[in-house]
């Protein structure tokens, strides 16, 4: 009971430590919009080499970039965070929000009477939730959460575990809807909170890290919940962050999601918040920008010498892209296989019935290129035989003329002999 009355005591003092916002739009703040993870995220600090490494994930603040050795870094413990004196609280902030979603972050707490590690989610709007671990209690861990500010005492809990926070790594998890909030280390869940319980956080959240004192300054309630004051002499204290995951549900709405927005007037309700691009998918828009990222065939290359030929042509061939009976009446020296190609593709997307005609056309050459690629082979008068060419017409008609000329002198000398 003791217990469970210095936790609620301290809660204002929590609030204190890493709690703020500098911008309230439920207060009537003008706001600008919370850039969203929009899906899935993870940073892996065993990879950092430097404060400049975070820089893509995290707003780094103050007390750590004039202070570089309060955070260093391990190939295998990660992101070392290190309390040397009173005012240090190094901390580390998400700039992007999640909307409803899934939080995993494997940490080793600091040890040390006074000293306060924590994992927490908060929005501008004050709405909070978090797993706290106090350097003085081995044995135990904590788990709170309210919304817009209010901390009425009555909502953090703590939780006996079989091992020791401060000794090993673990992985904690927030899984946040708007049924329910669901706390759980190395997959198992220690608590289940629901809106039926009042105060019940709704607002696109940012993931704070960090490591403070609980110690002068602060409420008499924190300083007891933290143990008491911090004993300088067995300074530092430092907490591990290894690695974290996100997973942002984007108001329980379509993956995709590049902002949120808060509606003028937001009472802090979930309804009141504008999700802004979800349901949409980088490259998929259809614009022209965006045509090499969209599955399916990739532009033909020979596009652009179709244009090149058909901007020298006349208006002849520029018409036989439209209809087919221009097309049959397209002169002989007017247009290369190319240009043909266009006008035969042309038409059978948009008129199929008229292929047929379409096979009359005839190259410079006397004879047209059959199959010049897969996409311009020429169409068939007959599915699956290939066009034909018909003979040249002057040929034909000199053929028949020497024919009468030879039959004529043949019934001449026929009549004489009778």
């Amino acid at each position: 009971m003791m217990r469970y009355a210095a936790l609620t005591l301290a809660a204002a003092g929590l609030a204190s430590a890493q709690t703020f916002s500098a911008c309230n739009p439920v207060k009537g703040d003008t706001c600008p919009a919370n850039t969203a993870f929009g899906g899935e995220a993870s940073y892996d600090f065993r990879t950092s080499k430097n404060m400049n490494d975070l820089e893509s994930f995290f707003i780094v603040d103050g007390g750590i970039k004039y202070n570089p050795k309060v955070l260093s870094f391990s190939a295998d413990t990660g992101c070392e965070m290190t309390i040397f004196e009173e005012s240090n609280a190094p901390t580390l902030t998400s700039k992007n929000y999640l909307f409803f979603g899934k939080v995993e972050v494997e940490l080793q707490a600091a040890p040390g009477r006074g000293i306060v590690t924590s994992i927490v989610l908060q929005s501008d709007a004050l709405d909070e939730i978090d797993w706290e671990f106090v350097g003085a209690d081995q044995t135990h861990v904590q788990t709170n959460f309210y919304a817009l500010g209010v901390n009425d005492y009555t909502r953090a809990r703590y939780y006996e575990v079989p091992f020791n926070p401060m000794t090993s790594f673990h992985t904690y998890t927030i899984e946040w809807t708007k049924e329910s909030i669901v706390f759980s280390i190395d997959g198992k869940v220690y608590r289940t909170a629901t809106p039926a319980e009042g105060n019940y956080p709704q607002t696109p959240m940012q993931l704070k890290l960090g490591t403070w004192v609980g110690g002068k300054g602060t409420a008499q309630g924190t300083i007891d919940w933290a143990g008491g004051l911090a004993q300088w002499n067995q300074a530092p204290f430092a907490g591990h962050y290894r690695s974290l995951k996100v997973w942002d549900y984007a108001g329980g709405d379509k993956a995709g999601a590049k902002q949120y927005e808060y509606s003028k007037g937001s009472d802090g309700k979930w309804q009141t918040i504008q999700i802004i691009g979800a349901g949409e998918k980088s490259g998929s828009s259809g614009s022209v920008g965006d045509v090499g990222n969209v599955a399916g065939p990739k532009p033909d290359k020979s596009s652009d010498k179709d244009d090149k030929n058909k901007a020298q042509q006349s208006d002849a061939p520029t018409q036989s892209a439209k209809n087919t009976t221009t097309v049959v009446q397209t002169p002989t020296t007017s247009a290369p296989v190319a240009s043909l190609t266009v006008a035969a593709n042309t038409t059978t997307t948009h008129a199929n019935g008229t292929l047929s005609t379409m096979t009359r056309l005839v190259s410079t050459s006397g004879s047209p290129t059959g199959s010049v690629n897969a996409q311009t082979t020429l169409p068939s008068t007959t599915t699956g035989t290939p066009a034909r060419t018909s003979a040249p017409a002057p040929a034909a008609a000199s053929t028949l003329k020497s024919s009468f000329f030879v039959a004529g002198i043949a019934a001449m000398f026929a009549a004489l002999m009778l």
